[in-house]
């Protein structure tokens, strides 16, 4: 039987390969509009 991956260890990989390559992860209820740091002001 085939092994099985999971949409969190998906996004976990795309998470670090992105990181890896430069990016910056911030974690979403971080900058949501009703956050203390939202991430936008307007849509």
């Amino acid at each position: 039987m085939a092994a099985k991956i999971t949409e969190s260890q998906s996004e976990q990989f795309a998470v670090e390969l992105l990181v890896k390559q430069g990016c910056q992860f911030i974690y979403g209820p971080d900058i949501a509009p009703d956050s203390e740091t939202p991430g936008a002001t307007a849509v």
